[in-house]
């Protein structure tokens, strides 16, 4: 799926970096249709959290959009990625995504040159593969469970958003070390400690 071409009206200087990241994308899918494996992913403390096939990588990449936005997301983050599922929240029943990243949030990042531009779109990717989706959903039931308010704000103040986050860090990490690029060495909330018990098969 294309990178928008469009930078939001009083941002021009972003177009530059914008270009840039389009290439990254680019050259991220053309890295990953080279390759067929599953990558093991692990907690610090070594225990495992699940695997990611690079075959359903590929895919989702592919099947993503990219936007600039002046639209603040309500996650707590920069940025946001949408899904649409032909039914329910199965992660078999997804069908694409848009990712979008607030200016604001986009600019920061492609401050840090390659490696945070690459770290922007191997972040929303992890979002997306398989375990990311079951880790995501499971993190947002429990939070649900646990009285949660329905909203991204009050979510993104729990340690279940951390985790989800850092889920997504550590696949950033196995994954650009997979295809050779470089990304942030110290991202938001870091890599998860140790695996939490969701109760979820992600096998």
């Amino acid at each position: 799926m294309p990178v928008s071409a469009r930078v939001p009206k009083g941002h021009d200087d972003l177009s530059p970096d914008w270009r840039t990241f389009r290439g990254l994308v680019d050259a991220i899918t053309t890295a990953l249709a080279t390759d067929a494996a599953d990558l093991e992913i692990a907690a610090l403390d070594g225990r495992p959290i699940g695997r990611v096939d690079l075959a359903d990588a590929r895919r989702k990449l592919a099947a993503t959009s990219w936007v600039l936005t002046t639209r603040m997301p309500r996650n707590g983050g920069l940025g946001a990625m949408h899904s649409d599922y032909r039914s329910g929240w199965k992660p078999s029943a997804w069908r694409s995504a848009t990712a979008r990243f607030h200016v604001q949030g986009f600019r920061e990042y492609a401050a840090l040159g390659e490696p945070g531009l690459c770290y922007l779109v191997l972040h929303e990717l992890a979002h997306v593969t398989r375990l990311g989706l079951l880790v995501q959903n499971a993190c947002w039931r429990r939070h649900l469970r646990g009285g949660g308010a329905a909203d991204g704000a009050a979510y993104a103040a729990t340690p279940y958003y951390v985790y989800n986050e850092q889920v997504a860090n550590e696949i950033v990490r196995v994954l650009a070390g997979w295809i050779g690029v470089d990304v942030l060495d110290n991202p938001t909330h870091g890599s998860p400690p140790t695996p939490l018990k969701l109760g979820i098969n992600t096998a």
